[in-house]
């Protein structure tokens, strides 16, 4: 996450100089997430993790604390509470363009500045269900085969409904997409073997 450390110092040296703590929202984040990544300034960041469900943050661990909400209502949240708005692999979970929309214009209210990261629909790797072109696929054709066949990081499917869900649960988006939602932003391209694996988009709210 290079790109984001750099966007993050870019955007609040200074405030990190004289001592300020950034407040960061993290849709759909995890602790474990920050101490994977080696982000160096966690000692200046004070995080929340919003999440359908609350996440249990272990006892000894200091600057994050665990709230549940909905990422395309966050009514709960005032508006420019946090310093900036973060979000990593979600946005395509919450569902289509209608839902993108509403987390987007969230994530706007809510923060002073966003940074999102979101797989490339493109990419012949569909990273959740790690098959080729499974994205591309009929959503009954999605359906037969997760619950014939285990792929990705589902658990065990054992019905028709549960493998539609499933199926229906992710919807990749593409770079027309991350361009309209965020006509303002800046995107930079993740490669891998010279493909766009996925975007980040970054930028400062109005």
């Amino acid at each position: 996450m290079a790109a984001f450390e750099s966007f993050f110092y870019e955007n609040f040296a200074d405030e990190i100089e004289n001592g300020k703590i950034i407040r960061i929202l993290d849709i759909g984040g995890t602790h474990q997430f920050w101490n994977s990544i080696g982000f160096k300034y966690s000692k200046n960041c004070e995080f929340t993790l919003l999440n359908l469900a609350d996440i249990e943050i272990p006892e000894g661990v200091t600057g994050f604390k665990s709230i549940r909400g909905d990422a395309t209502d966050m009514r709960e949240i005032a508006d420019k509470s946090y310093d900036l708005v973060f979000s990593n692999s979600c946005i395509e979970h919450v569902g289509k363009k209608p839902e993108w929309k509403k987390m987007v214009s969230e994530m706007r209210r809510t923060g002073k500045y966003y940074f999102l990261q979101t797989p490339n629909r493109a990419f012949f790797m569909e990273p959740h269900f790690l098959m080729p072109w499974f994205q591309f696929l009929p959503l009954k054709m999605k359906a037969f085969i997760l619950l014939h066949f285990r792929f990705g990081w589902f658990k065990y499917i054992r019905t028709r409904e549960e493998a539609l869900e499933a199926a229906d649960s992710i919807h990749l988006l593409s770079y027309k997409d991350v361009k309209e939602l965020f006509p303002d932003g800046t995107i930079k391209k993740e490669r891998f073997l010279g493909m766009t694996k996925s975007f980040m988009v970054m930028g400062k709210t109005s």
